[in-house]
This record gives C-alpha cells, sequence and structure tokens, in this order.
C-alpha cells in the first residue's frame, strides 16, 4: 500500500503544482509528513471514482438501492479511502443548501459538522475500511488537496477563493505540525 499511496500522492501533488504554481512551494512540503501519515496508520487503498455523487448513481426506483454507479473518467484504480464518501456528502449538500465547495468543506466537513444521516455513514464506511481517527484526518485533509488538484479548478485571482484557499492550506500545515509533534513526543515516550 505504502508504494501506492506515493504514487497517488505524487499523482496528486503534481496535478495540484501544475494547476496552482504559486502554491506548489507551500503544498510539496506537505507530502512527506501525509505519506508518514497514510503509511503509520496502515491506510489502505480503494477503488475511487472521484465524481461520487447522486447524479452518477443508478437507483432501484422501489428500494432506492444502488443498481450502478456511471461517470469513472476521475477514477482511479487504487487510491485514498474516505475521498468518495465526503464527495457525496459534499455534492449533495451543494445541491440542497446551494453553497460551494469551499464553503461546505470550512464549515461542514473539516470540523466533521455531519448530520446525522452523514456521521452514520462516515462512521460505518470507517469501521469497514478500519480508518482510525488520525488516518480519517489526515483523509480529509488530502480530499480538499484531491478536489483542488483533480476536479475543480479554484480562480486563484478572486480575492475570496483565495483567502479561503489559503484557509485550508494553513490548516493542513497546522494539523501536519501538530501530528508531527504528537509523533515525536509519543516516539519520545516510547524510547525511554
Amino acid at each position: 500500500a505504502d508504494h501506492v499511496h506515493d504514487v497517488e500522492l505524487r499523482h496528486l501533488f503534481e496535478s495540484f503544482a501544475h494547476r496552482y504554481q504559486s502554491l506548489a512551494t507551500t503544498t510539496a512540503a506537505f507530502v512527506d509528513p501525509l505519506r508518514a501519515q497514510l503509511s503509520k496508520h496502515a491506510c489502505p487503498t480503494v477503488r475511487l471514482h472521484g465524481d461520487y455523487k447522486l447524479e452518477n448513481l443508478i437507483l432501484d426506483p422501489k428500494t432506492l438501492d444502488i443498481q450502478g454507479v456511471i461517470d469513472w473518467e476521475h477514477s482511479r484504480h487504487a487510491s485514498f479511502p474516505l475521498i468518495d464518501i465526503l464527495y457525496l456528502i459534499v455534492y449533495n449538500r451543494i445541491m440542497v443548501e446551494k453553497r460551494d465547495f469551499l464553503s461546505i468543506y470550512l464549515d461542514t466537513i473539516l470540523p466533521r459538522r455531519f448530520t446525522i444521516d452523514e456521521h452514520r455513514l462516515v462512521d460505518t464506511f470507517c469501521q469497514q475500511a478500519r480508518l482510525n481517527e488520525p488516518l480519517r484526518d489526515a483523509l480529509i485533509r488530502l480530499f480538499f488537496l484531491h478536489h483542488a488538484a483533480c476536479r475543480y479548478r479554484f480562480n486563484l485571482d478572486n480575492i475570496d477563493s483565495r483567502s479561503r484557499i489559503d484557509i485550508c492550506l494553513a490548516e493542513i500545515q497546522s494539523f501536519l505540525a501538530s501530528t508531527l509533534q504528537k509523533n515525536k513526543s509519543h516516539d519520545a515516550i516510547e524510547s525511554q
């Protein structure tokens, strides 16, 4: 899995750097700490749809069971778990609340202010995929980077968008610094 994560992280960060050259140096510093988190917590790999939303699900009209999934153009054979579940939540909220991705990511996904059903969906998926809390936190940060690198091109000339992207990147940087500090403290205690 570590090799797959290396390939996926490289793909993600190369795509991000290509789209947002002015932010490439900032995000390049995220690669090693994220790789360490994924490896330390034995992150599994999954088939990623990359655009998992209600419009791409074929549902049985009577039972609402999923009968099929369409629109696989953004799929990856082996990638990070939880991303598709977060896309399902975000795109549903975009349709219902008429808000944009960044608003929903900052107000809902990042602080995990989910509805009861969304919590149940995320928790069930994480239990089945064996994703612990530190890994879940890392994947939530990767979700933003995935969206910016692979799905939607944010306009950095728009002051509001740029400000919210900077908030997301600063939060990721803070999360990784905090995680690194916790890991160092944990390692120091274990070596005693």
